[in-house]
């Protein structure tokens, strides 16, 4: 689907699953 045909609550749980994962990333040695 395209990007604007999303809705905040479809788009929040994956935003927050990329952010999670960045993070954790950042924080290895």
């Amino acid at each position: 689907p395209d990007p604007d045909s999303w809705s905040p609550d479809d788009v929040r749980p994956m935003r927050d699953a990329v952010a999670a994962r960045i993070r954790e990333e950042l924080l290895q040695p």
